[in-house]
């Protein structure tokens, strides 16, 4: 199930997680704007993004990979039988 986005939504949700102490703390006023944390909350979450959909890109083409291994071995196996015969 994709949304809107063109991500499945547990990715979106993963993607967004890392704001959320960032949201907490700002509207609570916890951390000062330009506070060492405070710098830290806002741009630690954008560095994890390549990181999320570096992972995503590496399974996903192992899968994809495997699949197209799979499908060229069978096609493979039937050609090499039907010339057998």
């Amino acid at each position: 199930m994709h949304h809107k986005l063109g991500l499945p939504i547990p990715v979106i949700i993963l993607l967004a997680t890392p704001a959320v102490p960032r949201v907490f703390t700002h509207d609570l006023g916890l951390f000062p704007e330009g506070s060492f944390v405070n710098r830290l909350l806002v741009f630690v979450p954008p560095g994890l993004e390549p990181a999320v959909f570096g992972v995503f890109a590496f399974f996903g083409s192992i899968i994809t990979g495997t699949v197209v291994v799979a499908i060229v071995g069978l096609v493979a196996s039937v050609i090499e039988r039907a010339r057998r015969t």
